[in-house]
């Protein structure tokens, strides 16, 4: 019956739920072990310099680790039941992987760079001649490539 009454205590419980959390993350140890290396490494990568060369990699994985394990959580908490986030995102990368491995014969081709709608020359291309017989090709290494 009071809906902006309802929606005003809601807003102070929230903000002050997130002060605390925000507050009790900023002190934790361990947040602050993975945390501060995670922004050193990423703002590293802003500026140009012969740093590149051994940030370049770790800010790749960082990226890599954020776009799954984020796509994880979004099919399973912030998109419902996780079909959107397949249907838009798991299940072409997996599409394209199979193909890639058919095409080729082998899983020696990189994949890995298929995220935050990154496209490189690299992506699906065979590495080494393409295996017509499609013996080294299972099911087994198409799932863990």
């Amino acid at each position: 019956r009071a809906p902006f009454t309802v929606f005003g205590h809601f807003s102070v419980v929230f903000i002050d739920a997130a002060k605390y959390y925000f507050f009790k993350t900023l002190y934790s140890p361990l947040a602050m072990l993975v945390a501060v290396p995670t922004i050193v490494v990423y703002f590293s990568t802003l500026f140009e310099g012969p740093h590149l060369a051994y940030v370049t990699t770790p800010a790749f994985y960082i990226e890599f680790v954020a776009w799954w394990v984020g796509l994880g959580v979004l099919s399973s908490i912030g998109l419902g039941t996780g079909m959107h986030s397949g249907f838009l995102f798991t299940f072409p990368h997996v599409i394209e992987v199979t193909m890639a491995a058919q095409a080729c014969g082998h899983v020696n081709f990189e994949s890995f760079s298929n995220m935050w709608w990154i496209k490189t020359d690299e992506q699906f291309v065979c590495n080494g001649a393409v295996d017509a017989r499609k013996e080294g090709l299972t099911f087994l290494a198409i799932v863990t490539k």
